[in-house]
């Protein structure tokens, strides 16, 4: 929809593709389904510049879908900062093309920034593809105490948070460190103050480092329950065998969590936070291995990609892309 004197735009949907032209055009087709009561715009930005993928836009959308096309696949950080600059809404959603709208959740969102001036982004409550109530948010940023909750299998955000630790059980908004980033609607105001994605991320972590910023610049982030949505995350990729892993996804998780530390942790304080996760490392590899429980392998992967990160080295596997390390 596009924007006039009469009828501004009140929100602008970005969406990144990478190669998920069926989950794209499903998640779409929700949004075209449930979102009524604003007026809205939808910005496909795809990573995979795909001819394919424009086809089926302009087949199927003919006229409420904007792509934009990189030349490479730039991550999703970056590509996210291309959507804003095309962008018009008074917030914008960043949403992930493996979603469903299950109600009118952009509304309930948009309504939400519009009636609390103290909030800079919220999000809704997301539910896996069994309609499971799934991650969400978190309601500490990553840091010494993150790291033991990781370690604790997160018991003590159950002790400190009870069961609303990831997933807002209590039908009210409140307060949360960072939004899932597959749901993640944020004031423009508050985007053009403290600046998009930071490019240092190519994917995995941009979100929460956002999220921290925007709370640095005294705005809150808040869980808004009533917008549902449901998160397919990982139904793109084939079932595998046990000791299979998908070495480049950990290994992008292990640079994001890197960059984060790098970029919001003092010295001393990563040291710390680094000795644990390492520590934890370990210790779930070794326990999956007499265990024989879990995936020893993905937990070795992981530890070999951070330990490499942290000694300024560029793991070979993030050859050809264009990542800081």
């Amino acid at each position: 929809m596009k924007s006039n004197a009469t009828h501004p735009i009140d929100v602008s949907i970005i969406i990144v593709n990478y190669h998920t032209e069926e989950l794209i055009i499903a998640c779409i087709q929700s949004i075209l389904r449930h979102t009524e009561g604003l007026n809205y715009e939808i910005i496909v930005v795809d990573n995979g510049s795909s001819d394919h993928l424009r086809e089926a836009m302009s087949r199927s959308f003919a006229g409420k879908v904007t792509t934009i096309c990189p030349k490479q696949n730039v991550g999703f950080a970056r590509a996210n900062n291309m959507g804003i600059q095309q962008s018009a809404g008074r917030h914008v959603l960043f949403l992930n093309p493996d979603t469903l709208l299950l109600n009118n959740a952009i509304k309930f969102l948009c309504d939400y920034l519009d009636l609390h001036t103290e909030a800079g982004a919220c999000g809704g409550n997301l539910f896996d593809a069994q309609q499971r109530p799934t991650h969400s948010f978190r309601r500490l940023y990553p840091g010494i105490f993150w790291q033991l909750c990781d370690m604790s299998s997160h018991a003590l955000d159950r002790i400190f948070f009870g069961s609303s630790w990831q997933f807002n059980y209590t039908e009210k908004p409140f307060k949360v460190a960072y939004i899932c980033g597959a749901d993640l609607m944020v004031r423009r105001s508050v985007l053009e103050e403290v600046g998009g994605f930071a490019s240092d991320f190519f994917m995995y972590y941009e979100e929460t480092d956002l999220c921290h910023r925007i709370t640095q610049a005294g705005y809150q982030i808040y869980s808004v329950p009533e917008a549902a949505i449901q998160h397919l995350e990982g139904s793109t990729e084939a079932p595998l065998p046990t000791p299979t892993i998908n070495e480049l996804r950990l290994a992008l998780a292990e640079h994001g969590r890197y960059v984060y530390y790098r970029r919001n942790l003092s010295w001393p304080h990563r040291f710390f936070t680094h000795a644990i996760y390492t520590v934890s490392l370990c210790a779930f590899s070794l326990a999956a291995t007499l265990l024989r429980r879990g995936n020893a392998a993905a937990f070795r992967w992981r530890l070999r990609i951070f330990m490499q990160l942290v000694a300024h080295q560029r793991p070979d596997i993030f050859q050809g892309l264009p990542l800081q390390t």
